[in-house]
């Protein structure tokens, strides 16, 4: 089986990618996508013409890989999924009764002499890549690489991506999204990325995200799963997408709170919401189903 270890240094230089007309970050993080992609494809034998590699990897080690911000990645990903070069899903299992998000799929276009955008498969959605149990028990995880690896501005080093893609015959380190933050505010980011039956477990995850940012009472949860599932059906009708505002929005309020500046950041949130108009187009979101409940 070929490795990390045992991967050769040289990659494949993929075919017609047009990077000339991205931005400096996203042109970096397609070119170090597209190496992890080649090393990948010759890992598991693929033929040299393959046109699309899809692999799981954590969204911090992309963003620890090519030297910037989990949000900045999110930032530029729009600018790849729009010329169909890559695309990304937040994945999810089940652990403990819960549906958990443990990482990302990337499926990354090699060759642009091929038809068609770079797309996950459902079986993709479907896999799974890492078992969360077992790396909480053994306490094998990501955080002592992002704990002993701190950014390096406009670096690139793509082993932080190959350890979750490619990982080593012994010992391969563990993803564990809580032991980095139980769960991360940036989950409410992906909650439009997730399946349909996992959407409920993503619903929740983000919603104890946003409580634990406003240090809310477990009361007010309801009220943080009524937000984001507000702002999915708004996303989903292709009306407006407000994730990422609301995102800015919370995390201001947490700051504040956490300064001292306010007594109710929840209150201060939703006063905010108010103003800017949002709040009613949640309260005027379609109606209908957008999620199941997971198994």
């Amino acid at each position: 089986m070929l490795t990390l270890t045992s991967v050769s240094s040289s990659v494949k230089t993929a075919k017609g990618l047009p990077v000339d007309y991205l931005s400096g970050t996203a042109a970096r993080l397609l070119d170090a996508l597209q190496q992890v992609a080649e090393l990948v494809k010759a890992a598991r034998g693929y033929h040299q013409n393959t046109s699309q590699v899809t692999f799981f990897a954590p969204v911090e080690s992309v963003a620890l890989a090519i030297g910037v911000s989990r949000q900045t990645v999110y930032n530029r990903l729009p600018e790849l999924r729009s010329k169909g070069l890559v695309q990304q899903k937040g994945h999810y299992c089940s652990h403990n009764g819960q549906t958990r998000s443990d990482g990302s799929l990337w499926a990354v276009k090699l060759d642009l002499g091929t038809t068609g955008a770079a797309k996950i498969d459902y079986d993709w959605l479907k896999g799974s890549y890492r078992s969360l149990g077992d790396d909480i028990a053994t306490g094998r995880t990501a955080w002592k690489i992002l704990q002993s690896n701190p950014r390096v501005k406009d670096s690139v080093d793509i082993s932080y991506i190959l350890t979750f893609a490619l990982p080593t015959d012994s010992e391969p380190i563990k993803y564990d999204r809580k032991a980095v933050a139980a769960p991360v505010l940036e989950t409410l980011l992906d909650v439009p990325y997730a399946p349909v039956e996992g959407r409920s477990g993503a619903v929740d995850s983000s919603a104890e995200a946003v409580r634990i940012v406003l240090g809310g009472e477990s009361k007010n949860i309801n009220l943080y799963r009524w937000l984001v599932w507000r702002l999915l059906k708004l996303q989903q009708s292709g009306q407006r997408d407000y994730f990422y505002a609301v995102f800015l929005m919370v995390q201001r309020a947490g700051v504040e709170k956490r300064e001292n500046a306010c007594k109710n950041p929840t209150g201060l949130l939703i006063s905010r919401l108010k103003n800017t108009g949002i709040w009613k187009e949640l309260q005027n979101a379609p109606p209908g189903q957008i999620g199941t409940k997971p198994n």
